[in-house]
């Protein structure tokens, strides 16, 4: 599949293609996709692939397709699932930098062009990702950020691969990564089960790259209900709730731990020390 190419102010023409899936969104995709096509850095491809919707989701994005046609590409598939459909998006679609994007926030107008200044080189795997604004049901911006929500230090995190497998502050909305770290992560093969797809993004990028923090936020997120993760304040109720299922958290780490090579996987009581250290943090 062909993108239209950009030029980045580090001298090197790149394409960037935007992996958008949608499934029964009809109620805010048009102020997502508004947002997409007044970005600040014109020239992106939107990919798009219906997840088998059966509101008027198909009907909205045909027709920002037919209007906009050198923006928009649409794919109608069967239902496989979000996460699954973001990866049949990423594993076959061709180009430099990609963006995920989801069909319910807003994106700023110079969200592209933001993450664009800070990829360094396009042949080593790099992520960028940014902190968000949240967004109310009705349209009010709250006034902490989710990464302030969750009491996150996004900058320490990502110093240590370690630290980032214990806390991921990276939202997969939040993120674009370029087309070496995409490789990287399907030449290790098949994503440990039950993991987060963007956790998993950023800790293999990590290990063979880099990650640039934006401490600018980027996005309106919308907080509701329907949200499949949404965001959870680090308060007292927060901290009972995990020890409560601290075996599940153990466990998610774990498969984490173990869908890595054996060459870079932690010291596990390296791991359980920097697990408690950050969360420590987070609670002074």
């Amino acid at each position: 599949m062909a993108n239209r190419s950009i030029l980045v102010n580090h001298g090197q023409v790149v394409k960037v293609a935007v992996l958008l899936s949608t499934f029964n969104g009809e109620r805010f995709l048009c102020e997502q996709l508004d947002s997409l096509v007044t970005q600040s850095c014109k020239d992106i491809v939107v990919h798009i692939r219906d997840d088998g919707s059966t509101d008027h989701t198909v009907d909205i994005i045909n027709d920002y397709q037919a209007r906009f046609p050198e923006i928009f590409k649409v794919y109608i598939g069967d239902n496989l699932g979000s996460s699954a459909s973001f990866n049949w998006l990423l594993e076959n679609i061709q180009a430099d930098i990609y963006f995920f994007c989801d069909q319910d926030d807003i994106w700023s107008k110079n969200k592209v062009e933001q993450h664009l200044a800070c990829y360094l080189d396009l042949f080593k795997p790099e992520m960028v990702f940014s902190d968000l604004k949240i967004l109310s049901h009705d349209k009010s911006l709250i006034e902490r950020t989710l990464l302030r929500l969750e009491k996150k230090d996004p900058a320490y995190l990502i110093g240590s691969v370690t630290r980032l497998l214990c806390q991921n502050p990276v939202a997969g909305c939040a993120m674009s990564l370029n087309h070496a770290a995409k490789e990287q992560i399907f030449y290790l093969g098949k994503m440990p089960i039950h993991v987060v797809h963007d956790h998993w993004f950023a800790i293999v990028t990590a290990i063979y790259g880099n990650i640039y923090y934006l401490p600018t936020p980027l996005i309106d997120y919308r907080l509701h209900a329907a949200n499949q993760i949404g965001s959870q304040a680090f308060d007292f109720k927060y901290v009972i709730k995990k020890l409560i299922k601290m075996r599940t958290t153990l466990s998610y780490d774990l498969r984490l731990i173990k869908g890595l090579p054996k060459e870079k996987r932690p010291n596990l009581l390296e791991y359980a020390l920097v697990k408690i250290i950050s969360n420590l943090r987070r609670l002074f």
